[in-house]
């Protein structure tokens, strides 16, 4: 059996252009197209083993606020856009020991996605020669980690129409150790900007139920409890850098050989206090995070 997923996955977050942090970030967009091809082949009664192939799309758009009273002018307007493309690898296999019982596992590969775009700058109506040469639109170049991910899970059939699910996600987020934009032209003197992130691995837990009704449709929810992989010394809003806690529902319909699902997913976050030295202090104080977010996932069995 081959199976083909294209899911659209979009992350953002949008500030004030006069926030505490606005020379840091006002605005962060990500999305991503996931294409992934997939063979599973059945070795035994009991245990069926699958092998499959990422590509990934991405769109980048990342703002901020830049001083300008060096000048006598108000703040201006910094906009990063790219967009690139990565692949990988994922492997999976499940084991069944009783009908109503099975034992899954998967893993993901890493995915370097290298981007390819421009910066842009927004100078007020006060513009001047002298601003556009220190800060000139520019080609500019960047790259996003998507990290390794390790699932294992246990689903319980008791019946055709329920099943229930617990799970335990691994991500390997230590790869992602900083952010480079390197640009063609010099930007206030300097052709590349580095961010350290150091960010660390963390666990996710999951449970899940779902149920088939007759017609072929089948309504599903689930809970999902995530650690925030981001330490305080380089923590920034615009990152998810707190506990989550997120409840989803969806609904999902095969046709002959696609399958269709709708999901919905609404996180809530734990509050955070950040407390730090020096030029990082300038986040410091309390923050709380909502998020909602809606995929679609298309499959084709062959």
């Amino acid at each position: 059996m081959q199976v083909l997923n294209r899911i659209l996955l979009g992350l953002g977050s949008d500030f004030p252009d006069d926030t505490i942090f606005k020379y840091t970030t006002t605005e962060s967009k990500l999305t991503t197209w996931d294409i992934n091809p997939s063979v599973a082949y059945k070795l035994f009664d009991k245990l069926v083993i699958a092998v499959g192939f990422r590509a990934i799309y991405a769109d980048v758009s990342l703002k901020q606020m830049i001083p300008l009273q060096t000048f006598g002018l108000p703040d201006g307007g910094q906009t990063f856009k790219a967009t690139g493309t990565g692949y990988g690898w994922n492997f999976g296999a499940t084991y069944s020991p009783i009908d109503v019982l099975a034992f899954g596992a998967s893993y993901r590969s890493p995915v370097d996605i290298d981007l390819n775009g421009d910066v842009s700058f927004d100078l007020t109506q006060n513009n001047t020669p002298l601003l556009t040469t220190i800060f000139p639109t520019t080609a500019a170049v960047s790259g996003i980690n998507l990290p390794g991910q390790l699932f294992l899970g246990i689903a319980y059939k008791p019946s055709r129409s329920w099943v229930f699910e617990i799970a335990t996600r691994f991500e390997q987020y230590s790869s992602y150790e900083k952010l480079e934009v390197t640009t063609r032209l010099p930007v206030a003197g300097q052709t590349s900007r580095t961010i350290n992130k150091d960010w660390h691995d963390v666990w996710a837990y999951m449970f899940g139920v779902s149920y088939q009704i007759d017609e072929g449709y089948r309504f599903s929810a689930g809970y999902l409890y995530e650690e925030n992989p981001v330490p305080d010394r380089t923590y920034e809003p615009a990152a998810s850098g707190q506990d989550k806690h997120t409840l989803t529902v969806g609904v999902a319909k095969r046709f002959t050989n696609i399958t269709g699902r709708v999901s919905y997913a609404y996180d809530f976050y734990k509050d955070r206090e950040i407390s730090n030295n020096g030029t990082s202090s300038l986040l410091n104080g309390n923050y709380s995070q909502k998020n909602q977010m809606v995929a679609l996932t298309l499959s084709w069995h062959i």
